[in-house]
């Protein structure tokens, strides 16, 4: 089923939370992870980030259990900033990583700028996401983004170049954002989420928002869906539905010159159309010919300016 503002997931790293508990106390996704260039064995870094990391029979795990999937990138808080070199090179790993997963080609992948959006980074911020987005464009993917709400009004603006982030997650810390949502909000209803939707649409451009409250004795996260389509695997991966051509009634083809048998009412319908022609071809008699049947004065005056015999009752 298709996610929708007001439903509810978690993110993890480390931890491996009951997935059939999750969907109990009303999951519908999960963020998962991978680690930019530290996703793979050969990297120095990779021993500190192989527990975060997700792979194939996790994720169908997670399929599995009803729940859909959405793909986060994140090595160590800052580096987003690092410019469009570190963008390249983590983009290329993460994607392969998330490709050998499973991840549906389509889906969006969201680096983590999990730090204040201080401004005077933003200029090698744009660099690494804008090299990152060319990348993992070339593997199938789109570019999400994790970081503070003004970073993300950016991000969304037109000065920020032709990969425009369209799927950004809004972190839990208030104090990089600046955008007045509250810490650990009350999403105990359905009413109370889609309050807190309404609240948030007009402050963040964000499609997810980590709400601070926490799951699993803070093993994870909770989020909070605010926008849709926000670059998941199930999104990606369920086809759309063609529309349904209207239907043109079949026209009946005539068989060696034979009539077709009709059906009751359609021989009521063609009956009423020969009555129809029959008073019509009455009518065109009557005025063409006196009451006596003899010829109208029109036909007289046409038969002597043509010289012929003209006969308007046929």
């Amino acid at each position: 089923m298709a996610l929708a503002p007001g439903d509810l997931g978690i993110d993890y790293s480390y931890a491996r939370p009951d997935l059939a508990e999750a969907v109990k106390a009303g999951a519908k996704f999960v963020l998962r992870y991978s680690a930019g260039s530290a996703s793979v064995p050969t990297h120095p870094s990779y021993a500190l980030n192989k527990g975060k990391l997700i792979g194939p029979i996790e994720f169908n795990s997670i399929i599995h259990h009803g729940l859909d999937i959405i793909a986060n990138d994140e090595w160590y808080t800052t580096r987003v900033t690092e410019g469009a070199g570190a963008g390249t090179t983590d983009a290329r790993v993460a994607a392969s990583l998330w490709h050998y997963a499973g991840l549906a080609p389509g889906s969006a992948i969201y680096p983590s700028w999990d730090a204040a959006p201080v401004k005077a980074k933003w200029s090698s911020a744009r660099a690494y996401l804008l090299a990152y987005a060319a990348e993992v464009e070339r593997h199938g993917y789109k570019l999400g983004l994790y970081a503070g709400t003004p970073f993300l009004k950016y991000a969304t603006s037109g000065a920020f170049g032709r990969f425009a982030i369209r799927f950004l997650w809004r972190p839990n810390a208030g104090s990089w954002s600046g955008d007045g949502l509250p810490y650990q909000p009350d999403v105990s209803t359905g009413a109370k989420r889609a309050a807190l939707v309404k609240l948030a649409l007009p402050k963040t451009p964000a499609c997810l928002w980590q709400t601070g409250n926490y799951w699993f004795s803070k093993q994870a996260d909770e989020n909070l869906v605010l926008r849709v389509p926000v670059g998941s695997h199930l999104e990606a991966s369920t086809p759309v539905p063609a529309p349904t051509p209207t239907p043109i009634p079949p026209v009946p083809p005539v068989i060696d010159g034979k009539e077709f048998v009709l059906d009751a009412d359609a021989k009521v319908r063609f009956d009423r159309l020969d009555a129809e022609v029959a008073d019509l071809k009455a009518y065109v008699r009557s005025i063409v010919a006196d009451s006596k049947g003899q010829g109208h004065s029109l036909r007289r005056w046409l038969s002597r300016a043509t010289g012929k015999n003209v006969d308007l009752t046929q």
